[in-house]
């Protein structure tokens, strides 16, 4: 009956309310009989009685629920250290702390006197550790997996894992936990590695004996973990980092649908238990991949504060710093203490290959702690990088040695984690708190320094045998007629022992079983054992067995104290100013110590051409990022510095309309036949060396595109290439917006593989029936708004992808289509005619030669290669004269690179329309250069603000070091990016000749270094990809 009431009052355990949940559920269908709950109940009580059958062998392992320790140095926080305090604990929690004598002692507690010289810690948190769960999930087959396997309960997409909870599926080893002990972590939150949404972690006691399973679950904050890859998850989607986005900002729209009008409509488990999570104090903890992931994820959590404010934590890959003047600051940074190690030391020739960005990482590692608190960014550190517990002491010692407070570091090890895990009774040493230690030998800051015990809630588990005295200083030793000099520290110790005028070192150690101390000789002493007891800290006893000769006692006493003795020399202080590297931004060659200003320049006498004509000896004035004035003979403003252009071409940038440079996690979203949703702008890589690239070429601004590998594929970024900028500033924000489509082999997976087989459409003529009914769906999907707008309907859920689709037919979105040949490009100038709707451009369109006048009739602009052509069977019919002839029928032409290393040379392929056909048809030097600036400025929807010489815009300018541009000898002398000089070729060699020399005083150093073995993290060595349209996130080609 008590059990009962106990249920009715909402108190009884889970197991039992859930066997209530079952009989309510199922026990009329059993007949109503009551034997169905209670042998629920039954069989509890049983699991729970036949735990207890199990009988005790030897004796019952027991610790006292009540000690104080005495005689230690006692940690309270920032500047407050109790100097031989006392510290009382009772039922696992501190009951008071003290100076000695402080406060009284209940008899019956037992005290635990400690060494002099012995300091008390609270015992560390470990915020994140990620712990694998499960294999790969879904069929066997070598064939993709396209659709979710689980049950429509579930959320449709299987890297959504809102049911998984680390509680129940994930087994923390004995043998891991200890090692985290050695660590000093008492409390470990650990977290799932698999999904995009991974489900919840679970905070664990690391108690050395635990009553009971429930016993080590903390209860705190709700914590969802996620992650940028999907790790062993067998669904197809997502296959790229843009795809991971995608998938987590669609089902927060899910959820917000959901929770108004979708739960009256279905049942969804993934969506109740996400609600379930946001009621009680949601909080997010994501893991980066790069630097760069800090912006994505603040971007998401900004956009998720729809549903309320968000608490997040980024378990960091320790290289944030280098965006440190731009680093979001509103979450917590989970900072690695383990410091990289360089690769071994295979060859000199290997080390000369390592990038300088990469060498800078590895010296500049010991301050990156230092430099986000600095900066006044909350973080804490994490050791699950780490080997080992030796390795991990030792790194965060190094970490002391940089001059941050070692106050600092212990918060960031307790105080500050335990305060995001939500756990208000853990992470310092007070009265109230769980009693969660760490017993050093000395200061834990020198490196003799030694954990000797952890206590976790009040259980005591002894790392290493702690003698009841500390030996230091000088013993005579009677009548052996011996010195011993003991050191500081705690054994086992290395001591000096003078016989007659000899000095030897000799190995001490301590046995607690024993309650003695023992020594082994050397060999020029006979190979003798010592074995003695400390009586105090000054009086020793012993005997001396050597082999053949009867066994002799001998006391010593302490002549002479440890302050005589010389102190160990600490390790220097890591110094900033010692740093041989700077830091730029990117990290790497051609790097600014700071992004340059907008300048005020006057371009005297240039020759300009402004993109509607050609003007020789004309000035140009920029400031504060614009082009202000345009003449002859212009006076100089205040503050601005004159450049002479005679005879020298002064240009609008170039603007390249098909790029895939500064892309990251994958140029393809390669899963489902429509990824409409999926984003470039979510994943620009601000630290690609192309983007510097392509300004010394005298490109300014291209659109990143999504790959082809989708029949509708992702949404593209049109960027200014503003090198040293973080990745958010790269947009331009009046740009019109664009979706990738595409057609031919390449969507119908032709080239896949024979896996790929599986996946609509398979065909040419299937395509065309993909992309009918796409806009037919979205068709509906927009109806449903607009019947909802004038409340004729509910509110529909938000679908990323048709929302896309939508904005096409509604003329607020654009398609730009890969296409070849001449029959599909006909299909999708019809298809988009039936629906009203405009294709703005075909991208390559190697056979719109042979359809001009239907392009022109449409309104569509042509991006194409200049003379790229019969490097595939579908583009047998492809010429170079295909820009020539379609200009000359009044079609706009782009000329487009595709192509990393194009993209570079953009003038050239300009110029060779002129080559191909241009100079036969009549087209001039002009209608050649506004191929790369004016057309495809105006298919990007920019041309009111660049792409043009005119007042008013944007300072996007290029000086050329001859009158033409067109020229194969031309080269930039000066490339402006709203002003700012982000490239100077008079000052190209001495940049990169002062990387060169900064690359190779670190190779010296880290030669030097990488003959020592040390142990640590590997080092961060970033991969710079060159995409091409097909390309699958898995394929890479250097390394930066």
């Amino acid at each position: 009956m008590g059990l009962m009431k106990g249920f009715r009052r909402g108190r009884a355990p889970f197991a039992i309310r859930l066997g209530d949940w079952v009989f309510a559920l199922w026990g009329k269908r059993w007949g109503g009989r009551k034997w169905v709950r209670w042998g629920w109940y039954l069989s509890l009580v049983v699991g729970r009685v036949g735990a207890q059958l199990t009988p005790v062998r030897g004796l019952h392992e027991g610790q006292p629920t009540q000690v104080v320790l005495t005689g230690v140095h006692v940690w309270l926080g920032p500047g407050k250290v109790l100097p031989e305090a006392a510290l009382w604990i009772a039922e696992g929690k501190i009951r008071q702390v003290g100076p000695a004598g402080s406060f009284p002692v209940p008899p019956g507690v037992v005290s635990l006197p400690y060494p002099r010289g012995t300091w008390v810690y609270p015992a560390f948190v470990e915020v994140c550790l990620l712990e694998e769960q499960g294999g790969r999930g879904g069929s066997a087959s070598d064939r993709p997996q396209y659709e979710s396997t689980r049950h429509p309960l579930f959320y449709p997409n299987e890297a959504v894992r809102l049911d998984f909870a680390a509680e129940t599926s994930v087994v923390l080893s004995a043998e891991k936990a200890r090692e985290l002990r050695r660590r000093g972590v008492a409390v470990v939150h650990v977290a799932p590695k698999k999904g995009i949404v991974r489900g919840t972690g679970a905070t664990l006691a690391l108690l050395p004996t635990p009553a009971s399973p429930e016993k080590p679950f903390l209860k705190g904050a709700s914590i969802l973990h996620a992650g940028f890859s999907k790790g062993a998850v067998a669904q197809e989607y997502p296959t790229s980092k843009m795809g991971a986005i995608a998938l987590f900002r669609q089902l927060l729209y899910d959820w917000l649908w959901y929770r108004e009008v979708g739960r009256l409509q279905l049942r969804n488990a993934a969506l109740d238990r996400l609600e379930a999570l946001s009621r009680d104090t949601l909080r997010w903890c994501w893991v980066a991949e790069t630097p760069e992931d800090a912006f994505r994820v603040a971007a998401l959590m900004r956009e998720w504060a729809q549903s309320g404010p968000q608490r997040w934590a980024l378990l960091a890959t320790g290289y944030e710093y280098e965006w440190l003047p731009y680093l979001p600051d509103q979450g917590l940074y989970i900072v690695p203490v383990g410091l990289p190690v360089l690769p071994p030391p295979h060859s000199v020739e290997f080390y000369e290959r390592l990038p300088l960005g990469a060498l800078r990482r590895w010296e500049q590692a010991p301050f990156r702690f230092k430099w986000l608190v600095r900066s006044g960014r909350r973080v804490a550190l994490t050791g699950q990088d780490l080997p080992d517990a030796s390795t991990f002491w030792s790194h965060l010692r190094q970490l002391a040695r940089t001059g941050i407070s070692p106050d600092t570091l212990l918060l960031a090890l307790t105080e500050w984690p335990a305060a995001w895990l939500g756990l208000p009774t853990v992470g310092r040493v007070a009265p109230g708190m769980e009693a969660n230690l760490l017993v050093f030998s000395d200061t834990l800051w020198k490196e003799e320094a030694r954990l000797l015990e952890v206590w976790v809630q009040g259980q005591r588990e002894r790392l290493e045998a702690v003698p009841p005295f500390r030996l230091e200083g000088t013993y005579q030793v009677e009548p052996l007629g011996w010195r011993w000099q003991f050191g500081p520290g705690m054994p086992p110790l290395s001591t000096r022992l003078v016989v007659q005028a000899d000095t030897y070192e000799v190995k001490v150690s301590y046995s607690a079983m024993e309650g003695y101390w023992a020594a082994r000789l050397p060999a020029k002493l006979g190979q003798a054992e010592v074995h003695f007891i400390a009586l105090s800290d000054s009086f020793l006893q012993g005997q001396l067995k050597q082999p053949g000769q009867p066994l002799r006692t001998w006391e010593a006493r302490k002549i002479r104290p440890l302050d005589s003795l010389p102190a160990p020399k600490p390790p220097p202080l890591l110094r900033e100013d010692s740093l041989v590297s700077r830091r730029t931004y990117p990290n790497g060659f051609y790097g600014f110590a700071s992004p340059p200003p907008p300048e005020r320049v006057l371009f005297r006498e240039a020759t300009v051409w402004t993109g509607d004509t050609v003007l020789a000896g004309v000035d140009v004035y920029i400031a504060e990022g614009k082009i202000r004035r345009i003449g002859r003979n212009l006076p100089v403003p205040p503050q601005a510095s004159v450049i002479e252009a005679r005879g020298r071409a002064l240009t609008a940038g170039m603007i390249d309309e098909h790029s895939h440079i500064a892309i990251e996690g994958g140029v393809n979203e390669a899963s489902d036949a429509i990824t409409a949703e999926v984003r470039i702008r979510d994943v620009i890589d601000p630290t690609d060396i192309n983007i510097y690239r392509h300004l010394a070429g005298g490109v300014v601004a291209v659109q990143l595109l999504h790959g082809s590998a989708n029949p509708i594929g992702g949404q593209s970024a049109c960027v200014k290439l503003r090198w040293g900028m973080p990745p958010d500033s790269f947009l331009i924000p009046d740009a019109l917006p664009f979706n990738k489509f595409a057609l031919g082999e390449n969507v119908k997976q032709s080239n896949w593989g024979p896996a790929y087989t599986i996946r609509y459409p398979q065909t040419r003529m299937g395509v065309e029936q993909l992309l009918a009914d796409a806009f037919e769906a979205a068709r509906r999907y927009a109806e449903s708004w607009t019947a909802y707008a004038q409340k004729k309907g509910p509110r529909p859920r938000r679908d990323l992808r048709y929302e896309a689709l939508a904005e096409i037919l509604a003329h607020k979105r654009f398609i730009t289509c890969h296409s070849y040949v001449q029959s599909e490009i006909l299909m999708l100038l019809r298809l988009a005619e039936r629906y009203g709707f405009r294709v703005r451009t075909f991208t390559h369109g190697l056979e719109g030669y042979k359809v001009a006048p239907e392009l022109r009739a449409h309104g569509a602009f042509a991006s194409v290669f200049s003379d790229w052509w019969a490097y595939k069977y579908e583009v047998i019919d492809a010429i170079p004269y295909n820009a020539a002839l379609l200009l000359k029928k009044g079609v706009p032409v782009c000329i487009n690179s595709d192509d990393a290393e194009m993209g570079r040379r953009l003038n050239h392929e300009a110029a060779k329309v002129l080559r191909y056909g241009g100079a036969e048809l009549g087209l001039d030097s002009l209608q050649a250069w506004r191929t790369v600036t004016v057309y495809p400025a105006q298919a990007l929807g920019i041309d009111h603000r660049t792409g043009y010489i005119k007042e008013g815009y944007d300072a996007d300018v290029v000086l050329w070091d001859r009158p033409t541009p067109l020229s194969v000898y031309s080269r930039p002398v000066f490339t402006f990016v709203d002003g700012r000089r982000l490239y100077d070729a008079s000052r190209e060699e001495a940049r990169y000749a002062e990387a060169l020399a900064e690359k190779q005083r670190l190779l010296e150093k880290a030669w030097k270094a990488a003959q020592e073995e040390a142990k640590g993290p590997p080092l961060l060595l970033r991969r710079a990809v060159l995409w091409d349209c097909e390309d699958l996130p898995s394929q890479t080609t250097s390394v930066r």
